[in-house]
């Protein structure tokens, strides 16, 4: 069975697209083939103009590739601040750098502020 059959989409920049559909529709297969849950067994997928058909999940969200699920980990007993300077820097290259003083990634706060003040929540 197949749950995805000659689809082709595209999205432009800045775009939004709701994609809706019955249970079983395809719309959570979709998103993992695009995100890299899942490869396909044959075709392409192409984001911000790469190539990702192979391409792991770490490398599509280094391209700028981003999902969020319907259950959602947030660290509770942090900030919004402190939960988005987290998101953030997963997307470093010193993420894996466990040993750093916090005051090593002061400059997280500010790319959180340009995430976060124009959604009015800064």
């Amino acid at each position: 069975m197949q749950a995805i059959l000659k689809l082709s989409l595209s999205v432009g920049v800045g775009e939004r697209l709701a994609i809706i559909g019955p249970n079983g529709a395809g719309k959570t297969t979709l998103l993992n083939l695009i995100s890299g849950e899942l490869f396909p067994t044959y075709g392409r997928i192409y984001t911000f103009g790469h190539e990702v058909t192979e391409m792991p999940r770490y490398k599509r969200v280094r391209l700028g590739l981003g999902r969020s699920f319907q259950l959602n980990n947030v660290f509770y007993n942090l900030t919004l601040l402190e939960n988005t300077c987290v998101a953030l820097q997963a997307l470093k290259s010193s993420r894996w750098q466990m040993l750093r003083p916090v005051s090593a990634y002061d400059f997280l706060t500010a790319d959180a502020q340009a995430l976060l003040e124009p959604q009015g929540l800064w």
